[in-house]
């Protein structure tokens, strides 16, 4: 990593996370994803049994080739936008 991580698990869900510091991308991602939880309430929601289902899976493993948190939530944006009627913008 280019920037100091912290890696964490949560006792509850048993998922595991990063906290990093002076990373100006992971602002701005933050902007972007709490503007659009903001949105809906069903989408924090709909996102955490994503990340539930993908953990369980063993899909959100960054260091097997899986799929970090925030691409799960591109795509579940993606999804929401042009599903039928669509639920996002």
């Amino acid at each position: 990593a280019r920037v100091p991580i912290v890696l964490f698990k949560h006792k509850t869900t048993m998922m595991n996370g990063d906290l990093s510091v002076c990373n100006q991308a992971s602002i701005l991602h933050k902007t972007i994803f709490r503007s659009i939880l903001a949105f809906d309430k069903r989408i924090a929601d709909l996102l955490f049994l994503v990340k539930l289902w993908a953990v369980q899976r063993g899909l959100c493993s960054s260091r097997t080739g899986g799929i970090c948190t925030f691409g799960l939530f591109i795509m579940m944006i993606n999804f929401l936008q042009t599903c039928s009627p669509p639920v996002l913008p």
